[in-house]
């Protein structure tokens, strides 16, 4: 299976700078802007979305501390869909078998979907805050910017 080597490639060039996008009340989605790639109306972008209350799953033992995810937007289509999601747990390591969700689901009016499109399909860069750092540095970042109620 291919997909598993498509992981570990973009582990291995892992972006260092990721500009917060928006939040919900379970997390923080952030997004690379140097990842994002443009096929005529259609966009794919890697975002990580830091799990800011870590519980422990239902079916394991391990706490999901971030997600990793290659979404794909088309633009014209106010259409999303995510191509490749992978979670982690508290020390890094991959939480079981990265998972793939190829149909294509109509961004919702208001969600966090719309907003990731508005970031991606838009050519002005974001306002937002970046952090710079691995995957596990910048969680550390928000998490602490979320105690210190600093999060930008």
């Amino acid at each position: 299976m291919l997909l598993p080597a498509v992981f570990a490639l973009a582990l291995l060039a892992e972006p260092d700078t990721y500009f917060t996008i928006t939040w919900d009340n379970g997390g923080i989605y952030l997004v690379d802007p140097s990842t994002i790639k443009r096929n005529g109306s259609k966009l794919t972008f890697w975002t990580l979305w830091v799990n800011t209350k870590p519980e422990k799953l239902p079916y394991s033992h391990q706490f999901e501390s971030y997600v990793l995810e290659k979404e794909e937007v088309d633009c014209a289509a106010d259409k999303r869909r995510k191509l490749a999601l992978v979670s982690y747990d508290l020390a890094g390591n991959q939480i079981g078998p990265p998972n793939t969700h190829a149909s294509w689901l109509d961004i919702i009016p208001g969600s966090v979907g719309q907003t990731l499109e508005r970031f991606a399909c838009s050519t002005t860069p974001p306002a937002s805050k970046s952090r710079t750092g691995s995957l596990q540095e910048i969680t550390k970042q928000v998490r602490a910017e979320l105690v210190a109620g600093s999060l930008e």
